[in-house]
């Protein structure tokens, strides 16, 4: 599987999504395929994360990479991608990076919810208002910088004040430096990788 995650790496961040296309087309007939390609791919674009955040390839590699993803899993498994019929939103609030809010949205795809993508650099109103117009169940939430993080808490505050039961995740950064801070803010759970985040969701769908 090593080699199979590093061909598919390589091949990601080479923008050579036929190659991709190949190596996933070798694991249809395995038995729990669908498993192992959603692995396939969360492995891959965490590792390329790691690669950008050392600076050793570029923004665009990293973008590419999750659209490449995207595509593939479409493809090949149409109804595993829209098998979820929870209303799950997704955002980066107040911050403008989006790295780890794509990562997110094609692992989360691949394996098989979908997300209204609200952005990056949504206030909070505009974010509240616009989950309450979508009948969101659950939203998650990215934030690079603490001043963000703690914005969460007026998120928070203003769906109390309309009485709209959400449940809310959050990730990123400032979560990872402080483990009780989703806490202080009031979020219902911090999920700290993408496959926390998922482990979370099925936890609160059940």
């Amino acid at each position: 599987m090593d080699n199979i995650q590093e061909e598919l790496i390589a091949a990601l961040i080479d923008f050579d999504e036929e190659k991709a296309e190949a190596i996933i087309k070798k694991q249809i007939n395995r038995p729990n395929y669908q498993t192992i390609v959603a692995e396939l791919f969360e492995n891959a674009l965490k590792e390329i994360g790691l690669l950008w955040e050392k600076g050793e390839i570029a923004l665009s590699q990293i973008y590419m990479s999750g659209k490449i993803c995207d595509r593939l899993t479409n493809k090949y498994f149409p109804n595993n991608a829209k098998s979820s019929s929870a209303k799950i939103g997704i955002a980066t609030l107040n911050d403008f990076h989006v790295l780890g809010k794509k990562i997110v949205i094609s692992i989360l795809r691949t394996t098989g919810f979908d997300l209204i993508d609200y952005g990056h650099g949504i206030s909070e109103q505009e974010l509240v208002d616009k989950a309450i117009t979508d009948n969101i169940q659950i939203l998650l939430i990215s934030t690079l910088m603490l001043h963000s993080a703690l914005s969460i808490t007026k998120v928070v505050a203003l769906f109390k004040e309309k009485q709209y039961k959400i449940k809310i995740l959050v990730g990123g950064a400032p979560f990872n430096f402080d483990s009780e801070l989703w806490k202080q803010v009031g979020a219902d759970a911090v999920g700290k990788n993408p496959s926390e985040a998922i482990e979370i969701i099925n936890r609160w769908l059940k």
